[in-house]
């Protein structure tokens, strides 16, 4: 397939042609690395099943590490194919116009895939960039705060409750990734639609102008709400059984418990032989229960919390007078310089 692309790009006269050319190689390197990442934890899990029966060495520590390092560096490559196969030659900021329509897009991709794909590499990704969402909602209200557009008092009580629930959405991500080997192909519109939302929050909480910062306090009321959603199906997914995962990793979860010696792993012999997806058993939910019950209740918190952001002026920030200078980007205090930014007035 490579020398046919190779061949074929000596044809290509025409842009999209090219970003096609390219997503073909991406797609090409994003499989070889998922089967480079398979085997190497599969020799991962054979190596510490000698090292129980065997007495260690420096032979086979030092095979463990090279083994580790292998692992480390095909990850990085399939994360990296992964980015380049849902690039897109788009101009997002005609795309999306509106961080709203980013979380929106986002939110609807997320429950779609939930419902349709019950995989714990898709419960990966949705959880990683759940706790990138409410991250980048963190750093918008406490901006907003600075700059006039919600209270003190608001942002004291929404501020910490949106960063514990960015760090559980991340606990979540990590616990499922120690069940999941990328075994499942996650829906293309669900990563398109990621893409989508770190580019549109990078356009207007990061890179956008002043007068736009109010977008994301609008994106975070329409999007908290949903967020309680995503993470009751979670966690429905995880206690109803429906979660699924390679049975090696059911197995080798099990089996590297505080009570391994003690247990004997519930896969059947014959799923790990085939390599087969299957249901999570009981006995290893626990290992994910928790942390999305967690995640349930902080995002119930962050949504009674953020009924505060009601009675702020989120889309015109010029309302009133004093505000509008307040907020301008030339009234805000410049770091190093010894200049304030000037008080507000009450509003007559």
């Amino acid at each position: 397939m490579l020398k046919d692309i190779s061949h074929q790009r000596g044809q290509i006269h025409t842009i999209d042609e090219l970003n096609e050319a390219e997503r073909h190689l991406a797609g090409v390197l994003w499989s070889a690395a998922h089967t480079v990442v398979e085997c190497c934890r599969d020799h991962l899990a054979d190596l510490r099943a000698t090292l129980v029966d065997a007495p260690p060495s420096i032979e086979l520590m030092q095979e463990d590490r090279l083994i580790r390092d292998a692992l480390g560096r095909a990850e990085a490559a399939e994360n990296m194919a992964v980015g380049l196969v849902v690039q897109r030659p788009v101009d997002y900021r005609a795309d999306i116009r509106t961080l709203s329509q980013a979380v929106a897009e986002w939110d609807v991709q997320a429950h779609r895939a939930l419902l349709t794909n019950r995989s714990t590499s898709c419960l990966a990704l949705i959880a990683r960039h759940e706790s990138l969402v409410q991250s980048g909602f963190a750093i918008a209200v406490g901006s907003a705060a600075r700059n006039g557009a919600v209270d003190p008092h608001t942002a004291s009580r929404l501020d910490p409750v949106l960063s514990q629930l960015s760090d559980s959405w991340e606990g979540v991500a990590q616990r499922v990734r120690d069940l999941s080997w990328g075994a499942e192909a996650v829906p293309r519109a669900t990563l398109e639609a990621a893409h989508g939302l770190k580019r549109a929050f990078s356009l207007v909480v990061f890179e956008g102008p002043a007068d736009r910062k109010g977008e994301a306090l609008s994106a975070l009321n329409s999007h908290l709400a949903s967020s309680v959603a995503l993470a009751a199906a979670a966690r429905e997914l995880v206690s109803g059984g429906e979660l699924t995962a390679p049975a090696r990793a059911v197995n080798r979860v099990l089996l590297e418990g505080a009570e391994s010696s003690a247990m004997r792993s519930p896969v059947s012999p014959v799923d790990l032989l085939r390599g087969v997806s299957i249901a999570i058993p009981p006995e290893a939910r626990g290992h994910l229960q928790g942390s999305v019950d967690d995640v349930f209740r902080q995002s119930m918190e962050a949504m009674h919390r953020a009924s505060g952001l009601d009675g702020s002026r989120l889309d015109s920030v010029t309302a009133h007078p004093e505000l509008g200078k307040a907020m301008h980007p030339t009234d805000l205090a410049v770091p190093g310089t010894g200049r304030e930014a000037r008080p507000l007035s009450p509003p007559r």
